[in-house]
């Protein structure tokens, strides 16, 4: 009797058998038995199959009628369908012939084991039924065993190397791709990461144990591609690659999901690979923070006492400017409020003049606007120079205040502002007259002596 396992061909597709004699959960396993009558007699017998699996427990269990003319073989097919929840096990198919109904010449009917056949047997194009004779020897019970295995699985694991950044930064995300639960290869393996809106693809970190490389990356949909190489029983690999957060992000958590797929290959159809838990995604979560942070310092430049100062004198303002956050502020903007009394002159960066809008008369007061100053980035700190006069009508307390606005990566608007005191005095004269003698009689012809004094009571020269 001749053994063979092969696949059932009303089951080719989806429940084909691998070639390496390895079946998969769900699929149909046929057995095909050959059986040959050696006697000289025809023979009416009993073919007996048992399947048993792991824990030795009979699954399947089928007796089939065979009548065999003199020298002839013929095949008995059973077919057995491996349970959908199968763990990886082998079976144990056990076939042996009955005793013949009519107990003839029982020493020339042939039980012998001709083994294994993997995957499909073909001569010509059909089954082989036309099998050779074989020495007989009564009673052999013969035996082989297969391999019911689990399909092999895709699992994907996704992770942020840091889990906080801020806008501009570049992220380092990590992929982690296995095959797992079953056993075989599993080929054609892709991965596809959809990143946030405006984030930008910056290109494979390290092509790690997968030898990751991108395939295309759809900037439209923000979709990135990458092809692995393939993966085999229990093997996994990781790699890294990095993505540019937009620089006018908003504050909040940014998650993005990457897919795998893969093509099972021990199947000629080569199809779909299953993923663990049928989960063929994962994602990373990232906690985005647009952390700015401004500081406005305004002084006098001119080094006079007290800060005291008198009409018709130019007096000098430094506005210093620092960004002591994390993120770049854009679009800094100066609005300079003088009080009344002071006349805006200009302003300067670095010796260049800015661009300033004035408002206002400074009899009544001047409001500034003062661009051109740019962006600030993270540490960086700018000093602006306003330079104005004052005039007549200054208070004598003056207080110049400075607004100062820039833009946050994600757009709010920051506003801060500073301030400098000084002081406008004005001279306050009076003039006595006196006779300089105690005399106030005098005759025509005398000398009058008158003593004049002028005093300046004020604050101002």
């Amino acid at each position: 009797m001749d053994l063979k396992i092969l696949e059932n061909q009303e089951s080719y597709g989806d429940y084909l058998c691998h070639p390496n004699g390895t079946c998969y959960p769900g699929q149909n396993m046929t057995i095909k038995v050959n059986v040959t009558n050696c006697a000289d007699i025809d023979e009416d017998i009993k073919v007996n199959l048992t399947l048993y699996n792991q824990t030795n427990s009979a699954v399947y269990q089928n007796i089939s009628n065979v009548s065999l003319l003199s020298k002839n073989s013929t095949i008995v097919s059973y077919n057995y369908s491996i349970p959908t929840n199968s763990s990886v096990q082998n079976y144990t198919i056990n076939a042996s012939v009955v005793v013949p109904v009519y107990g003839k010449v029982n020493d020339e009917l042939s039980i012998t084991y001709a083994g294994l056949v993997a995957g499909r047997s073909v001569v010509d194009g059909e089954y082989n039924t036309t099998l050779a004779m074989y020495t007989c020897s009564y009673g052999t019970s013969n035996s082989t065993t297969i391999v019911a295995l689990a399909e092999p699985r895709l699992f994907i694991n996704k992770t942020a190397i840091n889990l906080t950044a801020h806008p501009n930064d570049e992220i380092l995300y990590k992929i982690n791709v296995s095959n797992v639960f079953g056993t075989g290869w599993i080929t054609n393996i892709t991965i596809s990461d959809k990143i946030p809106l405006n984030w930008k693809f910056s290109g494979i970190n390290d092509s790690g144990s997968c030898n990751a490389a991108n395939t295309s990356y759809d900037e439209t949909n923000n979709v990135i591609n990458f092809s692995i190489k393939d993966l085999n029983t229990n093997e996994s690999c990781t790699f890294t690659y990095k993505v540019k957060i937009y620089e006018f992000e908003n504050n909040g958590q940014f998650n993005n999901t990457a897919n795998v797929s893969g093509i099972l290959n021990e199947t000629e159809e080569k199809k779909k690979a299953s993923c663990f838990n049928d989960i063929c995604e994962d994602n990373a979560t990232v906690e985005i923070t647009a952390n700015v942070s401004m500081k406005v310092n305004k002084t006098i430049t001119v080094n006079m006492p007290l800060f005291i100062f008198e009409p018709g004198i130019i007096i000098s303002f430094n506005i210093i400017i620092i960004n002591d956050g994390y993120n770049t502020l854009y679009n800094v903007t100066i609005i300079e409020i003088l009080p009344v009394g002071i006349e805006f002159r200009n302003a300067t960066l670095n010796g260049s003049l800015l661009t300033n809008q004035t408002i206002g008369n400074y009899s009544t007061g001047q409001n500034v606007t003062i661009t051109g100053i740019g962006n600030l980035s993270a540490g960086e700190n700018k000093t602006i120079n306003v330079t104005t006069f004052i005039h007549t009508g200054a208070n004598e307390t003056s207080v110049n205040l400075v607004n100062v606005t820039a833009k946050a990566p994600n757009g709010t608007e920051i506003l801060r502002t500073g301030n400098a005191t000084f002081y406008v005095v004005y001279p306050n004269i009076t003039i006595s007259k006196t006779l300089t003698s105690g005399n106030t009689s005098y005759e025509p012809g005398d000398y009058v002596n008158y003593t004049i004094k002028v005093t300046n009571s004020g604050k101002g020269t």
